[in-house]
């Protein structure tokens, strides 16, 4: 992940909004691997860069990203229709 994301996007200057999406990373079989070297790899990455995951709340999922600084949108209450219009 380094060689291939981190380095070229340290390099890069920009003034928009790089948004890169995992989608279903619940859905990955073998996720823990992955989940850490995410984690260890968000802080890295340049202010302009922002990662969105969609994921059910599955606990081994989250707890990589307790110390990270993370907004969640959950698909139950008041929220469920803002999650389906832009899904």
């Amino acid at each position: 992940m380094k060689k291939l994301i981190i380095e070229p996007l340290q390099t890069y200057s920009s003034t928009a909004t790089l948004v890169i999406l995992i989608d279903a990373l619940d859905e990955l079989t073998e996720r823990s691997v992955f989940l850490k070297l995410l984690a260890k790899s968000v802080s890295k990455l340049p202010t302009w860069v922002k990662i969105l995951v969609t994921s059910r709340p599955d606990a081994d999922i989250l707890e990589p990203f307790e110390r990270i600084e993370r907004r969640q949108i959950r698909s139950d209450g008041r929220n469920a229709r803002f999650v389906v219009f832009y899904s």
